[in-house]
């Protein structure tokens, strides 16, 4: 496998004396030591931060559903969690015949298996279904996995060491059918100044063979911007071999501590 990056020393990094509108100044090899003093610095005060909120939105021209094809997708949610690791988001979806609104609350008391309540409604052309319960109840787990569905937004994002050390070269949403024959990665660090960082990568990717008649992603330019020492937002276009685009951008917002108002279903399972 080919890869052409900057480690977290930005040794390598192919970039200019420039600033970028919006960007700011554009870090060279020489400002390596600032920048990954800054790189440290974030990293460290996201190691505090223990209530916020995040906004994603999805838009991608097709998915699945139930095993279904579907078209047109484009979805937004938010997500707020305090330092106790209680959660509540809302979701809604909408594509081609088709929507669904979801809202979600998740309530840990110290077990390893948290209490998890919510409600959605989906309909998808001539078919509707709606549904209200815990995880554990039928056609509920849902409720459950539409937290780790916006938490991987902050897994991926959050700590930019830990995005570059462990996430650089390998990051893609749609799985690949075939092997990696090469990614060319180009990498650029921006700052404004004291706790702000920007962080731009493209990746060409290079995964077809003759006997390979899937859809793989070819393209990818990933944006992340800190601010304050904090993550601020993020966002994705890839680009596919079939000339589809899938985007994703995520908002965050440091916020201080705050409670979540269960719903009455839930409260008797707090004590």
């Amino acid at each position: 496998m080919k890869k052409k990056h900057a480690l977290l020393s930005l040794v390598g990094a192919a970039v200019i004396s420039s600033c970028v509108p919006g960007y700011g100044k554009e870090l060279k090899n020489e400002d390596s030591e600032e920048g990954q003093a800054l790189i440290d610095s974030i990293s460290a005060e996201m190691k505090n931060v223990k209530n916020f909120e995040m906004k994603v939105k999805e838009d991608f021209s097709h998915g699945s559903l139930f095993g279904m094809a579907i078209t047109n997708v484009k979805t937004e949610q938010l997500l707020l969690v305090n330092e106790n690791n209680d959660m509540y988001t809302t979701y809604s979806g909408t594509w081609d015949e088709g929507k669904q609104e979801m809202t979600s609350y998740m309530f840990f008391n110290g077990k390893d298996n948290p209490t998890c309540y919510g409600q959605t409604s989906l309909v998808n052309g001539d078919n509707s279904y709606s549904v209200a319960g815990f995880r554990e109840d039928e056609g509920c787990y849902g409720f459950y996995n539409i937290f780790l569905s916006g938490l991987k937004f902050y897994d991926l994002c959050a700590n930019p060491s830990e995005f570059l050390k462990e996430q650089f070269g390998n990051f893609r949403f749609f799985n690949t059918s075939t092997i990696i024959y090469s990614i060319d990665t180009t990498s650029h660090f921006y700052t404004k100044g004291k706790g702000n960082l920007t962080i731009k990568i493209d990746k060409k990717v290079n995964i077809r063979s003759e006997a390979d008649e899937k859809e793989n992603i070819v393209s990818e330019v990933f944006v992340a911007t800190y601010d304050k020492f904090v993550f601020k937002s993020a966002s994705v276009e890839q680009t596919t071999d079939y000339g589809n685009k899938y985007f994703w951008d995520v908002s965050f917002t440091k916020k201080d501590y705050f409670t979540i108002d269960f719903p009455e279903a839930m409260k008797h399972r707090q004590s």
